[in-house]
């Protein structure tokens, strides 16, 4: 997946997910229904995180709507203080 990919970024096709899916879940703020179909719905966490920042409570009401509208379940996550 990193290896076609731009530094920092990786592209990995819904055929590749569901082939090493079995066992792994799926933590992300953005998900769609291949992700779901690919790991299954109880493998797929709806990511949000909480950083104090304004625009981030809009955006975590979105993803809180979206898992709710699909069966999605949740899970806060947070970045440690003393990372850069």
């Amino acid at each position: 997946m990193k290896l076609r990919a731009k530094k920092g970024e990786g592209a990995a096709t819904p055929q590749e997910l569901a082939e090493f899916a079995p066992g792994l879940i799926c933590i992300t703020p953005d998900f769609d229904e291949a992700l779901l179909d690919a790991f299954g719905k109880r493998n797929v966490y709806a990511e949000i995180q909480r950083h104090m920042h304004r625009e981030e409570e809009a955006r975590n009401q979105a993803i809180v709507h979206k898992a709710h509208r699909l069966g999605v379940s949740l899970m806060a996550a947070s970045s440690s203080p003393w990372s850069s």
